[in-house]
């Protein structure tokens, strides 16, 4: 059977609008040098430009995260139920998308979450580099945009200082995102693969560990590097493999 994944192709949108957003991250550092380092009359053309970019990469984050983002999550999250319950809430499909092999029940849903926090929690560390050296980039252009351009319209400070504020923030999201992350699959694996005595109120306390899930992936909307994801795949996909074999019938 080959894998399939419909849910993937709600990402599509989001994924390039991530890519502009990007690049209108790159286009504001540029001429945010620009600015600093020529004449006043490209000055002046360079502010604009920064200040499109910032308003630009404002309004699509704002799209993106209210809408399309959360039509790709909403799908996800009722696919791992049907995965995990073989039901159907919808007609997206996906096969060999999460790697399984318990009969739908309860602990197959909450297996299928472990499963996704695993690999969330390790993507999200690998990210973090490239995070911090992104804000300090960020922060660099507002001081810069601040201090060392005096003479400039006071909508470049305000644009530059929204603009830096959300790629900071982003940031320490991330930070916050890697550790929920971290705390809640020590929390999961202690029940799903390596319980201890607590069998009375084990529904409960799954059923308590899928929310949360769920509640950290909603209220950080971190979006996982899908090409830290393709590289890192196998090699998680292995690792899952033996945590599925230490698991306590």
């Amino acid at each position: 059977m080959s894998r399939r994944d419909d849910v993937s192709n709600l990402y599509r949108i989001p994924n390039i609008l991530d890519k502009i957003e990007k690049i209108l991250f790159s286009i504001d550092v540029i001429f945010a040098i620009v600015a600093f380092f020529v004449n006043s009359t490209i000055v002046s053309v360079a502010i604009i430009i920064q200040i499109i970019s910032a308003i630009f990469f404002f309004l699509i984050s704002v799209i993106d995260d209210g809408y399309f983002w959360y039509e790709a999550e909403k799908a996800r999250r009722k696919n791992a139920i049907e995965n995990g319950l073989e039901t159907r809430l919808s007609e997206l499909e996906t096969e060999e998308y999460y790697n399984n092999p318990n009969e739908a029940s309860i602990e197959k849903y909450m297996l299928n979450l472990l499963e996704s926090n695993m690999f969330s929690k390790e993507i999200a560390g690998k990210m973090m580099p490239l995070s911090f050296i992104k804000s300090a980039i960020a922060i660099a252009v507002l001081v810069v945009s601040w201090r060392f351009l005096p003479d400039s319209d006071f909508l470049i400070i305000i644009a530059q200082t929204a603009f830096s504020s959300y790629v900071l923030v982003d940031t320490v999201q991330l930070v916050f995102y890697k550790l929920r992350m971290d705390d809640l699959y020590r929390d999961g694996y202690s029940v799903m693969i390596a319980p201890r005595n607590i069998e009375k109120g084990k529904e409960a306390t799954l059923l308590a560990y899928a929310v949360e899930y769920e509640a950290i992936k909603a209220h950080y909307k971190i979006r996982l590097d899908g090409k830290i994801f393709k590289k890192n795949n196998d090699k998680l996909g292995e690792q899952w493999k033996q945590i599925l074999s230490h698991m306590v019938k």
